[in-house]
């Protein structure tokens, strides 16, 4: 199994936020990181999907995690359900 990808950005707040969130969605699992710490307390998210139909996504509220000054949000890629082989007739729909 390959290894996840990594992706980080730095970016610096005046003053702290009214109101935040992040909205993530992805072909595979996936943790997001703000300031180096993990955000919510899912595992394996999304759940499974047939994604060339749908796409799930979920909303996260940052608001408290984020700060006046240097912020940094990270994400972990992993491929999860997406590069499992598909049987022959799934296609044939």
């Amino acid at each position: 199994m390959p290894a996840p990808i990594k992706s980080a950005r730095s970016f610096t707040l005046r003053a702290r936020p009214v109101r935040a969130r992040a909205y993530v969605a992805g072909l595979g699992y996936y943790e997001l990181r703000i300031n180096g710490h993990k955000v919510g307390d899912r595992v394996l998210d999304p759940a499974w999907t047939t994604y060339d139909k749908r796409v799930l996504y979920t909303v996260y509220d940052i608001t408290d995690r984020l700060r006046p000054g240097d912020n940094a949000v990270g994400v972990m890629l992993g491929e999860g359900w997406f590069q499992i082989a598909r049987p022959a007739h799934a296609d044939s729909r």
